[in-house]
């Protein structure tokens, strides 16, 4: 690599040794020029409408040495060069020193191009042509996207945050990558825009994130990723506002689902004007998996307030949502009472209330229409009993709960009851010779009218069932016939509510009557004799048998129609003895025979049950007879208004069947009269089938 002038010597020679010299020597002297070689670029990258930092550094050949002072410049495209000073221009076909070259030159791109820079470099040993030698060399300046610089808020209560950066000269769309930490899912979300700022369109959710952004020049060309940039969202729930008034103790809290959200916490607080009556997390569950809570517990009757908030994955929670309020406003269910028939005092129960302090009564007439008949406000237990003023009628009834601080449950489910006490009956002899008796009541508060019903018991059909009796009392217009009656009223309202039956009354027409005493075993001798009096009586006649002895051996025409007992002066004997007692009038009509009564005057030895004092014939005449009963309390049970009293559900009558309960009567069948004497009168009176009614009765 040396430039350096060689020299050689010549001398003559005759021969191949030097035994040949002769002659002088002379010196021949060879200059070397020296000659360049190809030079050394490196390149460059840049971004575009940004002039390079580094690279472009010319050097020598490793050949060349210092003789290589100057290289020329040329064929400059897709920018500008510019020495390292990065000002002074460098113009095609200009020659720089081997220092500027070496320190490194500078390239500013085509504005807004991405077309690859490209300059020629030869090497010279002078700064003109004629010191040009070796081979040319080409240098590239490559030009690219810059990465775009990223801004994101650190933490957002919105789910789309705007994502925003610097523009990036060329490119002509951006590509936005966004991750999610709190899930670890890369990417979690990918966009391409042609803005510089980004707003998701979708909710993110809750969770931490980290975004990229890199610039994109046509179909193929893009920027490298921008650095990340991070941020998180905590954006709240949105509660739905449940029922203003919640009908049930356990209500079902629901709220929109929240992108991100792994599970959520529900916090209930109890609110009141009342401070003592505020209770702070009242219901508090931090893992509630789905938008809903049903409260597991019952709440007190009151005012609440909810919030919600989700909870990332890795436990980053959201914001909490704005609070929703509802109030336990549970109706109280009536248990007692609903459809009821009261006589007179209506009593009504509900189920307690959690949370209620009392309750309010609500009472309307329906048969009137008259609102708030009673309206009691401060009931303070369960049970409401009204008063037993109330007209007959029917009725409805609302109960609602009161808290302390005076908020009012919901009104329960209407509820039906009536009044339906039954008349009084106050006039209707027991028995009388009065075939058109009157018969009354008092009137029954509420009532229209009246429905009076009269059954004969021998036969057990209905006599008389007039409807629509606007007075308090009833006569009939035209005879009853002689024998047992048993009768009863019933009210109705001008709506057709019914009132129960009346309490029955018995009546007998015809001027039977009935022995009361005595009866049975007795040790008595002068037994006192008494009856029922008969309305229109003058006097009574008694008759007294010894059974399987004297026929009358009491026989007394009893001229009082006051007195109604008989006590004999004559003591009787042991004995089994039967008696019977008929009524006459004043105009001489004869009642019936009563029910023949037995008794027994016992012995001094004897006992009063022995079987002795019973003779033969006696004990062996039995009867199976089907008693027909009309039970006033098993007919008001089942009155459904069709059924008349003294009728039972199949419509029984009287009968005598092979099956039918026994009633046995230790007596013969037959009168008396009809084996021991002769006494015709008698005899027509004692067979008569009204007799017969009258064994039944017993």
């Amino acid at each position: 690599n040396s430039n350096a002038t060689g020299h050689f010597t010549v001398q003559a020679s005759t021969s191949n040794v030097d035994g040949g010299l002769g002659g002088s020597t002379v010196t021949a002297d060879i200059t070397i020029n020296a000659v360049a070689d190809t030079p050394r670029v490196t390149n460059a990258r840049t971004f575009a409408n940004v002039q390079t930092s580094a690279g472009l550094v010319i050097s020598r050949n490793a050949a060349d040495g210092a003789e290589v002072t100057h290289f020329k410049i040329t064929n400059i495209t897709g920018g500008t060069l510019f020495q390292n000073n990065g000002t002074t221009p460098i113009s095609s076909g200009a020659f720089i020193t081997f220092a500027q070259a070496n320190a490194g030159l500078k390239f500013t791109p085509t504005l807004n191009s991405l077309t690859t820079g490209r300059f020629t470099v030869q090497s010279s040993t002078s700064n003109i042509d004629s010191g040009i030698a070796g081979n040319s060399v080409t240098s590239s300046v490559f030009v690219a996207l810059s990465k775009p610089a990223v801004t994101v808020p650190r933490s957002n209560s919105g789910q789309r945050p705007a994502i925003s950066w610097v523009p990036v000269p060329v490119a002509d769309s951006y590509e936005v990558w966004i991750s999610n930490f709190s899930t670890n899912s890369s990417p979690f979300h990918q966009a391409t825009t042609t803005e510089t700022s980004y707003v998701p369109t979708v909710d993110l959710g809750i969770g931490r994130f980290q975004v990229w952004v890199r610039a994109k020049a046509g179909a193929t060309v893009v920027s490298t990723w921008s650095q990340s940039d991070f941020f998180t969202i905590m954006a709240p729930v949105i509660a739905n506002n449940p029922a203003a008034q919640q009908t049930t103790f356990r209500p079902t809290l629901t709220w929109n689902a929240l992108p991100g959200a792994h599970h959520y916490d529900v916090w209930i607080d109890k609110i009141s004007n009342t401070l003592s009556d505020n209770v702070s997390e009242i219901v508090r569950n931090t893992n509630v998996t789905s938008t809903s809570l049903t409260v597991s517990s019952d709440l007190p009757v009151g005012t609440y307030r909810v919030w919600v908030r989700g909870i990332a994955l890795d436990n980053l929670p959201g914001v909490w949502s704005a609070s929703v309020r509802f109030r336990i406003a549970v109706a109280p269910t009536i248990s007692e009472g609903q459809n009821a028939s009261f006589s007179r005092t209506p009593v009504i129960k509900w189920n307690p209330l959690p949370g209620a302090n009392h309750y309010d009564v609500w009472i309307d007439n329906l048969s009137t229409g008259a609102t708030q008949v009673v309206r009691n406000t401060n009931v303070t237990s369960t049970t409401y009993t009204g008063p037993d003023t109330l007209p007959f009628g029917n009725y409805r009834i609302w109960v609602r709960g009161i808290t302390t601080a005076g908020e009012p449950t919901a009104w329960s489910t209407e509820t039906k009851f009536s009044i339906v006490g039954a008349p009084t009956l106050i006039q209707g002899p027991g028995s009388t010779f009065d075939n058109t008796p009157t018969f009354a009541w008092n009137a029954l508060a509420g009532a229209a009218k009246y429905e009076f019903f009269i059954q004969n018991l021998t036969t057990g059909a209905t006599t008389l069932n007039p409807k629509n009796i606007t007075s308090t009392q009833f006569t009939p217009t035209a005879n009853l016939n002689d024998g047992p009656y048993r009768w009863w009223v019933r009210a109705e309202t001008a709506q057709g509510l019914r009132s129960q039956w009346s309490a029955p009354m018995d009546v007998t027409i015809g001027g039977q009557t009935k022995l009361l005493t005595p009866s049975g075993p007795t040790s008595d001798t002068t037994p006192t004799f008494s009856w029922k009096g008969v309305n229109g009586a003058a006097r009574y006649d008694l008759w007294v048998n010894k059974i399987g002895g004297q026929s009358q051996i009491i026989r007394e025409q009893l001229f009082s129609a006051t007195t109604t007992t008989h006590s004999p002066t004559t003591a009787l004997g042991a004995g089994v003895y039967r008696a019977w007692i008929r009524a006459i009038s004043s105009t001489g009509q004869i009642g019936l025979w009563s029910v023949p009564a037995d008794f027994t005057i016992a012995a001094n030895h004897e006992r009063l049950d022995s079987p002795h004092l019973l003779p033969d014939t006696l004990a062996t005449a039995a009867v199976q007879l089907t008693v027909f009963d009309p039970s006033p309390t098993e007919r008001v049970s089942k009155d459904d208004g069709t059924i008349e009293p003294g009728q039972s559900v199949s419509d029984v009558v009287l009968a005598v069947e092979t099956n039918a309960p026994t009633v046995s009567w230790r007596g013969l069948l037959h009168p008396p009269s009809m084996i021991h004497i002769d006494d015709a009168e008698l005899d027509a009176v004692m067979a008569d089938r009204a007799s017969m009614h009258g064994l039944l009765e017993i």
